[in-house]
């Protein structure tokens, strides 16, 4: 509580109960305000917002005895008395209105500096005149502390804020480079100081922090598939703290391909024959990947002679093949690809995948997961596969679908689709002008059931037909005919 009495010159007289208290209690004054932390941001220079209201104000700078460090003013008023006497900044009153509030000279902190003088101190040292800033030299080791010049028994009617920009002129530098085990170095890893700062590695691998605060930091790299050793250094500076080396093992395994095969690669699948599902797994990096773990799932780890699932329901639900076996692989420093065959276990014929009982005409893919332990990698087949049964003749014809014979269409370019045929592994599809007979579109070796034609020419009439073809033989559907309206 603040009793105020004001003569007629408008002179500020006070009877401050919490002064009273102050002489009697003597733990009272130290409990108000007093060493309170101030609100800065994060990084240096730190910008500090002084309150008028608080007594001494901890920042984040913190000094070894020697050091040079600055504070500038950013902006900001405050008043001792918001009711009688104006804002001002941190350089406090001219003499004429200290004069009238000093009447009340016990709310005087420093009798030396006018009210509301901002002023510091660094640790337990000697009172510093900071006013609106300047360069300044601690006497002892410690923090920085900031306050106004007023008591802190005088405060209640205290208003306003000054920022004020803090920062330190020692170097306090640490540095390191990171390296693989073949001091090759690790560009872009990031180091963290556990205070809020980071940094990157350049392209020879150096990283560096300066015009750190002094203290003691916790220096941490982190790369995604990258492990280090050590895992993390503490350090305190002063002195600068060069040489802080990190050695890395970093490994990117990913998925090349996976696909079914048979005895001979990149033919299509026919029933009634050994079937393998190959995987090629790279590996990125200059370390070694030992036990990479390759597995064939279908998200469940429950054993099935062969399990897929259809190309349109491929999900995380959907997963592709499962034998519910891991195979360790192990890299060398410069193998770069590992190739692997997966054999259904316990196996129908021999130790090889079996497709016979997969429907004729669907289309599935197959997901392969490959692991290090730390880093997991994993991909789908490439294209789908479908199956088909073993053919010794030509593919039947195929059947059309869409647009109906002689019917129309209401688009230039017209969809067209067929059913697929057994044993036939491309198809050839053919657009003719029904009145000239010559050709406007055709395409070869379509692995697809519907082709889509160029702009075709409206009122005209149009045939086509589908060859069904394996190799060189080909078989060819019946003609239809399309109008374009």
């Amino acid at each position: 509580m603040l009793i105020q009495f004001y003569s007629n010159r408008n002179v500020k007289l006070l009877f401050v109960l919490f002064a009273c208290l102050a002489l009697f209690v003597p733990e009272f004054q130290t409990a108000i305000a007093q060493n309170a932390p101030t609100s800065c941001n994060g990084s240096v220079p730190y910008d500090c917002n002084i309150t008028s209201r608080s007594g001494w104000q901890l920042t984040p700078l913190t000094l070894q005895q020697g050091d040079q460090f600055n504070v500038s003013y950013v902006g900001g008023t405050w008043t001792v008395d918001q009711v009688n006497f104006p804002y001002v900044g941190p350089a406090g009153y001219p003499p004429e209105i200290d004069n009238q509030i000093g009447y009340w000279s016990e709310c005087k902190k420093v009798y030396t500096l006018p009210f509301a003088t901002l002023w510091g101190k660094v640790g337990n040292g000697a009172i510093i005149a900071i006013r609106r800033g300047g360069q300044f030299t601690a006497d002892v080791s410690g923090p920085l502390y900031l306050r106004i010049n007023d008591q802190a028994s005088c405060m209640d009617d205290n208003d306003g804020i000054v920022e004020m920009r803090v920062w330190s002129n020692t170097t306090n530098i640490i540095s390191g480079r990171v390296f693989d085990s073949n001091n090759i170095a690790i560009s872009g890893v990031t180091i963290n100081d556990n205070a809020g700062y980071t940094t990157t590695t350049d392209s020879n691998g150096n990283y560096a922090f300066s015009n750190l605060t002094s203290g003691t930091y916790t220096i941490t790299p982190s790369q995604p598939s990258c492990d280090f050793s050590p895992s993390s250094r503490q350090v305190t500076i002063p002195p600068d703290a060069t040489g802080q080396d990190f050695t890395g093992n970093c490994l990117d395994l990913s998925v090349d391909s996976v696909a079914p095969v048979q005895v001979l690669e990149g033919q299509p699948l026919v029933k009634d024959k050994a079937t393998a599902v190959k995987a090629v797994i790279r590996k990125k990096g200059t370390g070694t990947a030992n036990n990479v773990s390759v597995r064939l799932s279908d998200g469940s780890f429950t054993r099935t002679a062969f399990y897929v699932a259809e190309s349109s329901n491929i999900d995380a639900q959907h997963v592709l093949v499962n034998d519910s076996m891991i195979h360790p692989l192990d890299f060398g420093p410069d193998e770069t690809t590992k190739t692997i065959y997966f054999f259904n276990i316990p196996a129908p014929v021999g130790f090889d995948w079996d497709v016979s009982q997969l429907p004729e005409g669907t289309q599935y893919l197959i997901k392969v997961i490959a692991t290090d332990g730390i880093n997991t990698s994993e991909d789908v087949s490439n294209a789908p596969f479908a199956v088909t049964t073993s053919c010794k003749t030509k593919p039947a014809k195929s059947a059309l679908a869409a647009p109906k014979n002689k019917g129309t269409v209401r688009t230039k370019r017209a969809t067209l689709q067929w059913n697929a045929s057994t044993c036939a592994t491309t198809y050839n599809v053919t657009v003719k002008n029904a009145a000239t007979n010559k050709i406007v579109a055709q395409k070869k070796r379509l692995t697809t059931l519907q082709f889509q034609t160029r702009k075709l020419e409206r009122g005209k009439t149009y045939k086509w037909f589908v060859q069904a073809c394996r190799g060189n033989k080909c078989t060819k559907s019946a003609t239809w005919q399309f109008k374009v309206k």
